[in-house]
């Protein structure tokens, strides 16, 4: 005899040879449908996280990048254009993807849209050694959580690109070194985002795992006879 049960796709078995052993339960793996719908949960998982590391990025790259381009004497224009993109960007990022259909492939443009103010901060600080190599390996290494290398080479290349631009707007200077007072602004960043990753990618493991430990198939149950 067959009994569906409508809530964990189980069925139960008896057979002439189990009286002793009346329940026999075996849980299938979940239907094309559920297991979808735990890859779309994974995937905005991912999505999330990068929102969410995009705002802990851009703020703490303002702070740095602003006091640096504030020590150099440049524009204050420039200045106030950075910091109203840096601030207003990760929420006009995450408009555009929650509301597209293919969320991936726009949260890739996003990232793409992040080696661009990533190149240009770099130009615009004169190449100041700290702040640059240190906003250059943070945008990367978001590149590698969500693409794998391939993106983070095109997210370089982007970068370098938007870096020349911005040279050919603003004018070639190149100035290195990078003073106490900038290391000191440099050191939010430099704590901050590794904790911040590590915190958000953390929650999704345990997301991904908890969701799977779900989808798990279960193996037979016997309860153990009465006599």
């Amino acid at each position: 005899m067959t009994c569906w049960h409508p809530n964990c796709f189980a069925f139960q078995v008896t057979t002439p040879n189990e009286r002793d052993r009346p329940n026999s339960t075996v849980m299938f793996l979940p239907f094309p449908d559920q297991a979808r719908s735990v890859q779309d949960s994974i995937a905005l998982g991912r999505v999330q996280l990068c929102l969410r590391l995009r705002l802990v990025r851009t703020g703490l790259a303002c702070i740095c990048v602003t006091s640096v381009l504030l020590t150099k004497d440049a524009c204050i224009g420039a200045c106030v254009v950075f910091v109203a993109a840096s601030l207003g960007w990760p929420w006009l990022a995450k408009t555009w993807v929650m509301r597209s259909r293919d969320q991936g492939l726009v949260e890739i443009r996003c990232l793409l849209i992040d080696s661009v103010l990533g190149g240009a901060a770099v130009a615009l600080m004169q190449f100041n050694l700290l702040p640059s190599a240190l906003l250059t390996v943070m945008l990367a290494s978001d590149k590698v959580i969500v693409g794998g290398w391939n993106l983070m080479l095109r997210g370089l290349l982007v970068q370098v690109a938007a870096c020349v631009v911005t040279l050919a707007i603003h004018g070639v200077a190149f100035a290195p070194q990078t003073s106490v007072f900038q290391m000191l602004v440099t050191l939010p960043m430099l704590i901050g985002y590794p904790l911040a990753v590590s915190v958000f990618g953390c929650r999704l493991l345990d997301g991904r795992a908890f969701r799977s430990h779900r989808s798990r198939p279960m193996v037979p149950a016997d309860e153990p006879s009465s006599g």
